[in-house]
């Protein structure tokens, strides 16, 4: 279980408060793949391929909506 957001988006604490929601499962996550034999070294870079990647794949996503919202503007401009 994660904590809810206690502020709106765009608050200048909210970050704050997601790492305080986050905090102890990471921390579980770093001992659980320690006990299955994985250095906190390794676990630490796999962490942060994981979110380069997910970070990638939603930078590919916005590009896709943008052109399909393109291609659909262009299909209602046809005669």
């Amino acid at each position: 279980m994660i904590d809810p957001p206690k502020r709106q988006e765009g608050h200048p604490d909210r970050l704050i408060d997601c790492e305080e929601a986050l905090e102890p499962r990471f921390h579980k996550l770093m001992a659980w793949a320690s006990t299955h034999g994985w250095t906190p070294a390794e676990t630490h870079k796999a962490l942060r391929r994981l979110i380069a990647a997910d970070e990638r794949e939603e930078q590919e996503e916005k590009k896709l909506k943008e052109y399909l919202a393109l291609m659909h503007a262009r299909e209602r401009t046809r005669p």
